[in-house]
């Protein structure tokens, strides 16, 4: 199964409704914050399913299932873009964090690829 977090447009119920729509076995698990769906599905989504959503701003695919901190995120960023070429485009979304604490998670993720010879932006 794919463990999936769905950021929702500004109405909700309609974005959760699209996905159960156009997931055949799509389970949602629990909704953060009226705005963020947790669901699982058999299906791997991709950016071609993501570009016929409406009401979907962004999917994230859980890639651990493992307990991590902050500290945590920069050797996972680099384990997965380890087999990118060429410079490497990242972004963190994040719901309740501080911006100093973001900022700093930026900085810890830009010096771990730097430390792999890995430009990025």
């Amino acid at each position: 199964m794919f463990h999936y977090a769905a950021f929702l447009g500004h109405q909700p119920l309609i974005s959760i409704a699209e996905l159960s729509a156009t997931i055949s076995d799509f389970s949602l698990e629990k909704i953060l914050n009226d705005h963020i769906a947790l669901f699982e599905t058999k299906e791997e989504l991709d950016q071609e399913f993501l570009d016929e959503l409406g009401g979907t701003i962004l999917l994230a695919e859980c890639i651990t299932e493992e307990a991590l901190t902050f500290n945590d995120i920069p050797q996972v960023l680099v384990n997965e873009v380890s087999s990118m070429r060429g410079k490497i485009t990242f972004s963190l979304r994040t719901h309740g964090v501080p911006k100093g604490v973001i900022r700093t998670l930026y900085r810890q993720c830009k010096n771990a690829l730097r430390a792999k010879n890995t430009s990025s932006r």
